[in-house]
């Protein structure tokens, strides 16, 4: 009698084993899409980064180090060192880069050095933590201004 079902169990497996191949092909195909998705999104965000005007020319450089220059003599040159800033955070790049895990996940894995980066870089004698301190300066000034 046992030997009449075992085809039944071989059609069984057959079917089994089937569902998961196709189900496997399925998470893969979702993941690439999810893939192609996430890298179109990236190019994306470069090409609109690529359109900003870059902080890289000497005209950048000079402008900041010298409000840096003026910005301990008072109230007010500080925060036009801080609106200068808030100016060039947007044109820098602070985005974040992805990686994948073991699975094949998606995982954010760190974010390009932004502005600190730029600083760093560019006017390393300009202080990371005054410059920011100034920087808020300037966004409350903004707002408060705004608010009148």
């Amino acid at each position: 009698m046992w030997v009449a079902c075992l085809p039944l169990f071989g059609i069984g497996y057959g079917i089994a084993f089937a569902g998961r191949v196709l189900s496997e092909q399925v998470r893969k195909e979702k993941q690439r899409r999810r893939r192609k998705k996430r890298q179109q999104t990236q190019e994306h965000a470069q090409k609109v980064k690529a359109g900003h005007s870059s902080l890289k020319n000497e005209t950048t450089v000079t402008q900041v180090t010298g409000e840096w220059a003026r910005a301990h003599g008072s109230d007010e040159g500080r925060v036009k060192f801080g609106l200068l800033l808030l100016e060039a955070e947007e044109a820098v790049d602070n985005s974040i880069i992805m990686g994948e895990d073991r699975f094949g996940n998606h995982v954010i894995v760190g974010r390009r050095s932004g502005l600190k980066g730029w600083l760093a870089e560019h006017c390393p004698h300009i202080g990371y933590k005054t410059a920011m301190r100034y920087k808020a300066l300037a966004k409350r000034a903004l707002e408060r201004g705004g608010s009148q």
